[in-house]
């Protein structure tokens, strides 16, 4: 990029809700705002949760309503061929129709996801360089395939200027062996450094009929995050500690939050274990948990669990993906692998010793803003856009 004065990032996601992948472009889209050599501009697929608050905060936007070229059945049939190459010419249509959006000297186009493709074909037919943030597994953690399958995927992977993943679990399943000419792990920013100020890790003393334990599970509700497993592991805990509560906080699929809340009352916890819905006021709800269970097997990153931590919440998770990336296990978190009987063993652990909960709360909260501050994320995915042509 060699020659611009100004920068014009065009950024694409996949979805209108706030959930993870958009909470971590929204803190990229802040981080970059407020350089005077850079523009932004933010592509979403419709009206939602993201238009509104970038409404609120001033975010340029614009509503194209494209198409994700994905389904999310096994089997791939002659009805979901045939919504393919609708969804296919409407987003070429699309591209078409909106190439002068890409015009300005210094265009990237950075699609927040491998969710979508059309930022591929916004390249194509503007020569502007394309950036791919590859912030997820696909098929094992959503149950996603592609229209044309993953090799067409691919060969647009293959085109792109740089390609980014969230961590090294990604790159290593999913970028690795991409012909993109740049390619990198950079991790999520999840708070700025100035958050640290005034905060302090937790502290635990269990004391027999005072205080309960509360543990919670955080995210999309799907059997590929586990809570089913969390549920299983709390019914062994509780029986010693009947105090104790696990708060399920999410939304997910109906079917699938039934057959869980099904378990719960089939054991007697109906009292104990609570579905929250969806909650507004994360603030609020991290203050009011003692442990965060990361339980799903195939966790890109694990934004929640950065998130915990800090805010001084030791997590126990699968270890597996980024969840062993970001949890280095007896030093700022705890790690298991056999399954909820090992899980519930973790859980009793933290509850009986103060100083292990205490130790494991001061690292988790030291290594998040060593790690994982928004401004050393800004400024890795901004030299990226630095290093790239201006033109592909």
């Amino acid at each position: 990029m060699v020659g611009s004065e100004n920068r014009r990032i065009i950024f694409i996601t996949h979805y209108t809700e706030l959930y993870g992948a958009n909470k971590s472009m929204l803190d990229l889209i802040r981080g970059l705002s407020g350089k005077a050599d850079v523009e932004v501009l933010l592509i979403v697929p419709g009206e939602g949760k993201i238009t509104k608050l970038a409404q609120q905060e001033g975010i340029n936007y614009l509503i194209l309503p494209f198409y994700n070229e994905i389904y999310f059945s096994a089997d791939n049939g002659f009805v979901s061929t045939c919504k393919g190459f609708f969804k296919l010419l409407c987003n070429l249509t699309l591209a078409f129709r909106h190439r002068a959006l890409f015009r300005h000297p210094g265009t990237v186009i950075h699609s927040n996801s491998s969710a979508t493709l059309i930022g591929s074909y916004f390249s194509l037919v503007s020569g502007k360089p394309h950036v791919w943030h590859i912030r997820e597994f696909g098929w094992e953690d959503y149950r996603i395939r592609y229209c044309f399958g993953t090799r067409y995927f691919n060969m647009l992977l293959n085109r792109s200027a740089a390609v980014i993943a969230i961590s090294k679990a990604i790159y290593s399943a999913r970028v690795e062996h991409s012909a993109a000419r740049r390619k990198q792990v950079i991790y999520n920013g999840v708070l700025y450094g100035a958050a640290a100020q005034g905060k302090a890790p937790r502290a635990w003393s269990f004391e027999e009929g005072k205080k309960k334990m509360v543990f919670a599970v955080i995210g999309y509700i799907s059997p590929e995050k586990g809570q089913h497993e969390a549920i299983k592991a709390f019914s062994i805990f509780v029986e010693k500690h009947p105090q104790a509560e696990l708060r399920i906080i999410g939304v997910g699929e109906e079917k699938y939050v039934s057959e869980l809340k099904g378990i719960s009352s089939g054991l007697g916890l109906n009292n104990n274990i609570i579905f929250t819905g969806h909650v507004e006021n994360m603030d609020k709800a991290y203050h009011e948990i003692d442990v965060l269970l990361m339980c799903s097997r195939s966790e890109a990153f694990g934004r929640v669990t950065v998130e915990a931590m800090s805010n001084g919440i030791p997590v126990i998770g699968f270890e597996n993906g980024g969840t062993a990336e970001i949890i280095t296990d007896g030093i700022n978190g705890l790690l298991y692998r056999k399954g909820a009987a090992e899980l519930g063993e973790k859980m009793a652990l933290l509850c009986r010793d103060a100083a292990l909960y205490e130790e494991l709360s001061q690292n988790a909260f030291n290594n998040v803003y060593q790690q994982f501050s928004v401004e050393k994320y800004v400024e890795a995915v901004k030299a990226v856009y630095l290093a790239l042509p201006e033109n592909e």
